[in-house]
């Protein structure tokens, strides 16, 4: 019961639990919209994985290059305006997107990108400016767990429904499920704002803050850490002729992603960003040194472990950083750094692999994580103070 005060706490905010909520909905389509334009591409348009991957890899740029202009939005007009535009854009993509050329999908899937929300933005938005600073890093690691079953769950529906139904009505599913969590933003969305009122509020860099800078950096190699060792984990079970045991590895991790951050959060204090990525890094370089999946699946739990906790804790400190003026263009640029993070992570620890080195893809990407460690500790050591009023409670909200 003691451990779970933590979380009655956030939820009980006034003015959080509805705009977490369809924050944590907007999170399920953009999760599993890779896995079904993937599908589309190699079955329905008979293209190939690799022309698959294009489209993927430019719909997620778009979405990275994106993220800061529509959090520059919001913080100048309110949420509702950016997401009409976003409404209209995504609904003339998902609409269309089943029979458009392969040609016309690949600049549109970029087009669209470009005008989509990051899910995780909202909801960080809504943890930084309704939130109790010191209830904050509990909500960002709800949030960070919610994310990791969103991400086991979502994608395995949309390949579930573009499997057995065709990918034409799994991209018309798609986008009306993201129009209709826009729409519940737009017409039934809070009445506070996430634009917080900055008078009284103390001078922020923004994002030439030194300090946020470091965030940003731990966020990604987080995110390449995590990408980089899922290839990593799958590699090393081909290797070993136990790919059938990948989704039991992989289910084991997201368990214990979600029981570290259950753990992180119910502390009374958050930890430095710097500290956990390091370790989350020194966790991973072992791990290559074993080949057999029950092995593998055990030398993964504590790195798995500390995902969460990584995660949230970097996002705490973006939020503290963050003055109120710019709030929704931090957290939207802390989306993308873990964008960028995710898509490099991959490709290191298939180089590696392709290289005949497959025992050092977790080192290698375990490498990223300490180096940004270290290289962020000094910016990071010190108390990071809110730039915003402490209590969370008393910033007007703009939708």
């Amino acid at each position: 019961m003691k451990q779970r005060r933590p979380y009655r706490r956030v939820l009980a905010t006034p003015g959080f639990k509805g705009v977490f909520l369809l924050g944590q909905a907007l999170k399920i389509p953009t999760v599993a919209a890779p896995g079904v334009l993937t599908l589309h591409v190699s079955m329905g348009l008979g293209r190939g994985f690799g022309a698959a991957g294009l489209v993927v890899a430019l719909w997620t740029l778009g979405m990275a290059a994106g993220a800061p202009l529509q959090g520059r939005v919001m913080d100048r007009w309110g949420i509702r305006p950016a997401f009409c535009a976003v409404m209209a854009v995504q609904a003339a993509f998902w609409g269309t997107a089943g029979w458009l050329p392969y040609p016309q999908l690949v600049g549109a899937a970029f087009f669209a990108g470009l005008f989509l929300v990051p899910g995780g933005t909202l909801p960080r938005m809504a943890i930084s400016a309704l939130v109790r600073e010191e209830n904050r890093h509990t909500a960002f690691a709800l949030d960070a767990m919610l994310t990791n079953l969103s991400s086991l769950a979502a994608p395995g529906v949309g390949v579930v429904v573009s499997a057995n139904v065709g990918t034409r009505p799994a991209l018309l599913g798609l986008g009306a499920a993201l129009l209709l969590v826009c729409c519940c933003l737009v017409v039934r969305g809070p009445r506070h704002g996430l634009r917080a009122d900055a008078r009284g509020a103390a001078p922020s860099r923004g994002l030439r803050d030194p300090a946020l800078l470091m965030v940003f950096l731990c966020v990604a190699a987080t995110g390449a850490m995590l990408s980089g060792s899922d290839l990593a984990m799958l590699a090393t079970l081909r290797s070993a002729g136990q790919t059938s045991w990948a989704a039991a590895v992989m289910a084991t991790c997201v368990t214990s992603a979600v029981l570290g951050g259950l753990v992180y959060g119910s502390r009374e204090r958050a930890l430095s960003p710097a500290s956990l990525v390091c370790a989350l890094g020194v966790l991973m370089l072992p791990v290559g040194i074993v080949a057999d999946w029950r092995w593998l699946l055990v030398a993964l739990i504590p790195s798995a472990a500390l995902v969460a906790p990584a995660f949230s804790s970097a996002a705490d400190a973006a939020g503290r950083l963050a003055g109120p003026r710019e709030r929704a263009t931090v957290m939207s640029v802390f989306g993308a750094a873990t964008m960028v993070g995710s898509s490099l992570g991959a490709p290191l620890a298939g180089a590696v692999f392709d290289r005949g080195a497959a025992p050092a893809c977790f080192a290698a990407v375990g490498c990223l994580g300490i180096a940004a460690g270290l290289a962020s500790r000094r910016a990071l050591s010190a108390p990071n103070t809110p730039n915003g009023s402490g209590s969370g409670h008393e910033e007007e909200m703009r939708v």
